[in-house]
């Protein structure tokens, strides 16, 4: 039995488009909220925000991008560009029949979002993203959490 299938709220989906199968999932209704994941999570990353999204009163959507979790791996670096990944967001609204969304992206998913900003504004209501950055050392100076 796998996370969906105990989380009664959850639907998931598989959504084909651009050559790839991507595993979607969705939680609640309302307005859509499409949440983008980074590195090294999947959908499940962002769970506690989808519950919580979804119980303020929107359609909070999470997938896996392509190549990670349940989502196709295509052969091939050129298969991941940025281009793609902007074309699989594209393609889950599409499919979804969800014509405005809000974006929330985390790590290389805040790239992905700031770059569908740019390219289909007129898919976007809003759009967040948000940038985490690992604690390392520079030059002998340490963050007070290493």
């Amino acid at each position: 039995m796998n996370f969906v299938d105990r989380n009664k709220s959850l639907k998931q989906t598989f959504v084909e488009t651009n050559g790839v199968k991507l595993n979607v999932v969705e939680e609640g209704e309302g307005p859509a909220v499409l949440f983008v994941h980074g590195f090294p999570d999947g959908w499940r990353g962002w769970r506690r925000q989808m519950a919580a999204v979804a119980a303020a009163g929107y359609r909070a959507i999470s997938f896996d991008t392509r190549g990670y979790g349940d989502s196709s791996k295509p052969e091939g670096a050129a298969l991941y560009t940025v281009l793609y990944h902007v074309g699989d967001l594209v393609g889950i609204l599409t499919e979804l029949g969800i014509e405005r969304a809000s974006l929330v992206g985390h790590d290389f998913g805040a790239t992905v979002s700031w770059n569908a900003a740019v390219m289909r504004p007129d898919l976007l209501t809003r759009s967040s993203a948000s940038v985490s950055l690992r604690c390392y050392r520079v030059r002998g100076l340490a963050c007070s959490k290493c």
